[in-house]
């Protein structure tokens, strides 16, 4: 038996509701929009600024607050903290974060293992091998470059005495053997401005573990150094500094929360640090990181999306208006 067919329903002859009703009177309507200045010739990166409106966008209130941040922790000679992975210098921005370290803006640098290996390929040969992509290829990589695991290996068993970690083990490394093209060095330059870089990193995740002179007694001694290190500059964040990450994994919110952790242990008082977490393409797990981080009381987290490679060079010329 076929089923009835529904009857069409008819148009009601009801009013609808008046357009005040409908929209709260808390409500900003774009006319009213007193935080919105649309962009015109001639228009300074101050001004810039103002035409990012609050109202419609959470990332844009929380990337405006990240730029005022930093102009207050530069202000009060507080600690600004920039926290990168490998795909900063795929966005060939290097020179911006030379250029912010040398004008004063950049005051510790934490990055990650191919970061650090990437960079000192550039002060090799004024370039780079992507081996976080190559990895994935099989049969078109055999591992590191020979240079770079061949020197990079020498950096480690012969200026690894003494109190430093990985990251100024490299820099000093590239200063004395004064390569063709040290001066687009990241990890050169902030050994020469007395910069810390730490570098962060887990056994197995990149082909540097696989050449026949990697030592993992040494490299593991300096991963150590340089995350009491990390521990350490956190620690001045106190009292106004800020730390700006664009590498929100979760292996690297893990560091982030243990070295903050450490710094509890060693504390009798402590106050309120500022993150601010730009992400783009991350995991639930990664998100759902983020979003315990911005619960904890003794931190002011705010996690925003966008494309490093956008989000980076504005913050990096609006904080200098």
């Amino acid at each position: 038996m076929p089923y009835p067919k529904y009857p069409l329903l008819k148009k009601s002859k009801k009013r609808g509701p008046s357009l005040k009703k409908l929209i709260p009177d808390t409500d900003i309507t774009y006319t009213e929009d007193k935080n919105f200045k649309p962009y015109s010739e001639g228009l300074g990166m101050k001004s810039f600024l103002k035409t990012f409106p609050d109202k419609l966008s959470g990332s844009s209130f929380f990337f405006k607050k990240t730029v005022e941040k930093v102009k207050f922790s530069r202000k009060i000679g507080k600690p600004i903290i920039f926290d990168f992975n490998s795909e900063v210098l795929k966005y060939g921005l290097s020179p911006l974060i030379i250029d912010l370290m040398e004008r004063g803006w950049i005051s510790a640098l934490s990055i990650d293992l191919s970061f650090a290996i990437m960079d000192f390929e550039i002060s090799l040969s004024g370039n780079f091998i992507d081996y976080d992509s190559a990895s994935f290829k099989g049969d078109e990589i055999n591992g590191i470059a020979e240079e770079t695991g061949l020197f990079f290996n020498i950096a480690l068993r012969e200026f690894s005495e003494g109190n430093i970690g990985l990251g100024e083990v490299i820099g000093s490394y590239i200063e004395s053997s004064r390569f063709e093209f040290s001066e687009k060095s990241i990890l050169f330059s902030a050994y020469k401005l007395n910069i810390p870089v730490t570098v962060r990193s887990a056994f197995g995740t990149n082909p540097l573990f696989l050449f026949s002179g990697f030592d993992g007694k040494i490299f593991g001694k300096l991963v150590e150094k340089d995350f009491l290190l990390f521990s350490s500059v956190l620690s001045k964040l106190e009292g106004g500094g800020v730390f700006i990450s664009f590498n929100p994994d979760m292996t690297n919110l893990k560091i982030i929360s243990n070295a903050i952790l450490l710094n509890r242990i060693n504390s009798d008082s402590f106050q309120k640090y500022y993150f601010s977490i730009v992400y783009n393409s991350v995991t639930e797990d990664d998100l759902n990181a983020i979003e315990l981080l911005s619960k904890r009381k003794d931190l002011d987290v705010y996690g925003f999306r966008g494309e490093t490679g956008i989000i980076f060079p504005l913050i990096a010329a609006l904080i200098k208006q």
